[in-house]
């Protein structure tokens, strides 16, 4: 049984082996040693500290192949050094676990990227500034079969939760009009459509611009696996019955 798609270990590799801009990214084992009837992560403290060196050091972002908990940040994506980056392997064994759709292959310890925006979101409740997950200037493409089909600005109004400033909504509005603007004026409509010329089929791809202006791929998954805002007309029917209106935004009750 070969790798899933959907894994980094198949997507990954493609997109370096390409030249396209992608996170300095270093794989490392991880699983679970079940002995005594109960769980613990099995990793490799040294081959982590190692792999941390290699991405350039702390700050790093943490992810499985298959998931990130990039909403939670300092609990699972985030990591300032050794403690924390346990924390967060832990956390994202976890979270594999309570999916349970989801294989748990290896962890990516990817370098940090600084990625442009307005306001933060999510975290715990009071949270401080730095943990809590840049609303940035990120983009979710649908390529299909060599050809760009649609692509959205990557955050969910409606989704947004603990957001750290006040008169969030109109940053909102503002980085997604500015990230449109300024991914049409970089053309990086020409990065992903080589990247759907490699890749046949129905799939996301997910591009991030950083504060220097840069470019990376931070993610991608098979098209019908990934969320797809429901208003756009290639969306399925399922996604408006399961999240619908994408930009309504419910008002938040005390923590």
């Amino acid at each position: 049984m070969g790798v899933s798609k959907n894994s980094m270990l198949y997507w990954f590799p493609k997109l370096e082996e390409m030249g396209i801009p992608v996170p300095k990214t270093e794989f490392t084992h991880i699983g679970l040693d079940t002995k005594n009837d109960m769980w613990a992560v099995d990793i490799d403290k040294k081959e982590m500290k190692e792999a941390v060196e290699k991405v350039g050091g702390y700050p790093v972002f943490l992810r499985t192949d298959h998931i990130s908990s990039k909403h939670e940040m300092s609990m699972g994506s985030r990591a300032t050094g050794d403690d924390e980056l346990r924390h967060c392997a832990e956390h994202l064994v976890e979270k594999t676990m309570m999916i349970m759709t989801v294989g748990l292959n290896v962890l990516a310890i990817r370098e940090w990227i600084e990625i442009n925006h307005y306001y933060r979101a999510f975290g715990f409740p009071h949270a401080r500034d730095e943990y809590k997950t840049p609303i940035g200037f990120e983009m979710r493409y649908f390529i299909r079969d060599g050809e760009i089909e649609c692509k959205h600005f990557y955050w969910v109004k409606g989704s947004i939760r603990r957001a750290d400033r006040d008169n969030w909504k109109s940053l909102h509005d503002t980085t997604k009009r500015e990230t449109l603007r300024q991914f049409e004026k970089d053309d990086v409509d020409s990065l992903v459509l080589k990247i759907a010329e490699e890749f046949k089929g129905y799939w996301s791809v997910d591009v991030a611009m950083d504060v220097d202006g840069n470019y990376y791929v931070i993610d991608m998954a098979e098209g019908e696996e990934s969320y797809h805002k429901p208003e756009c007309e290639n969306a399925p029917d399922v996604m408006m019955r399961i999240y619908g209106n994408s930009e309504y935004v419910e008002e938040e009750t005390d923590e």
